[in-house]
């Protein structure tokens, strides 16, 4: 989890800044494996290094214990990511920024080949809340440019982006 809120703050700093916004978490974006660098920190030791620049409401307990609902395997994985899909879908925007782990992004995604600084963009479908599918911009932009580099593309971001996935103050 340190790992994305410290991407997140790099990455969307203005709009973060400007716009007064906390980094929402969501457990079920972590990380697929139970490597001591895959395995969340305390909730509370987060909390403490970010303060107020995330908005932890929504954590769960043993949430990074890699037990129960939380394990490493295929079938828990699957689970989450629909879990987090139907979050996602339930949230009052309309625009979403989710800063993942490659391997979990395959699970969410369905898709093979995510790197780091990679970004997609995808839509939810008319299926229902736990289906999406890549954007056709995002589809070229992956077909015409090599992977990742966020800020390589775009340079910084603009200072008021629309409906991130991040709580006012």
């Amino acid at each position: 989890m340190r790992r994305t809120i410290q991407t997140a703050l790099l990455g969307f700093e203005p709009a973060i800044r400007d716009r007064q916004l906390k980094i929402l978490l969501a457990p079920r974006a972590q990380e697929t494996s139970s490597n001591p660098s895959d395995t969340g920190s305390d909730i509370v030791k987060l909390e403490g290094e970010f303060r107020s620049r995330i908005d932890s409401s929504r954590m769960e307990s043993g949430w990074n214990e890699n037990e129960g609902e939380w394990k490493k395997e295929d079938a828990g994985l699957a689970q989450r990511a629909s879990e987090l899909k139907q979050f996602l879908y339930s949230l009052p925007v309309q625009h979403v920024v989710l800063v993942s782990h490659a391997s979990f992004l395959e699970h969410l995604t369905e898709q093979d080949g995510w790197v780091n600084t990679e970004f997609r963009s995808f839509e939810f479908t008319s299926a229902g809340p736990t289906c999406i599918q890549e954007t056709e911009e995002s589809n070229e932009r992956r077909r015409t440019k090599p992977a990742g580099g966020f800020k390589q593309e775009f340079g910084e971001l603009n200072s008021n982006p629309q409906g991130l996935c991040l709580s006012p103050v």
